[in-house]
Formats: C-alpha cells, structure tokens, sequence
C-alpha cells in the first residue's frame, strides 16, 4: 500500500524529494536555489558556493560520492562529471 504523504515536511534528514542532472560549463552552472547534496558520478574536483556565500573547492571528490552540503551554485570550473543535484 502505497503511504500518504500529504502532510510530509521536508526536512534536512528528509528523503529527496526532487533533483536534476547538471552540465558542467565554464559558466555558473546551477543557481536556481539552494540544494540538500551532490551526487557525483565521475571524480574530480568540485567548486561550490554555499549558502553564505563562500566558494568551497572540494579536491578529488570520488566517483560515486553524494555530497551533503547546501549549496547555491556548482561552479564552472569543477571537473566532475555525471553530476545531479537534490533537494
């Protein structure tokens, strides 16, 4: 039977509840709104902005890493790849 989730709250230890895949570009590439974790599907490095405005660059990030950190933007200059994002 499926579960009534009418009057779910999202929360921070919440299960996703939405996402999308992102492009990586010499441009910002994700700046629609804070976001819960990164799932990222091939190594690299990683640059974000977070909530405070501060840059974090996250060096040799492991393929298959979901990353939890609120974040407003992914940085162009990161180097993953097969990256998507939850909320």
């Amino acid at each position: 039977m499926a579960g009534d989730f009418a009057t779910f709250q999202a929360n921070l230890t919440s299960p996703i509840t939405g996402g999308t895949t992102i492009t990586i570009s010499s441009s910002p590439t994700y700046s629609a709104g804070a976001v819960r974790a990164v799932w990222v599907g091939g190594a690299g490095d990683l640059s974000v902005v977070t909530v405070d405005g501060s840059t974090v660059l996250l060096v040799g990030v492991t393929a298959g890493s979901l990353i939890p950190a609120i974040i407003t933007k992914l940085n162009g200059s990161s180097t993953v790849t097969n990256v998507s994002v939850v909320w």
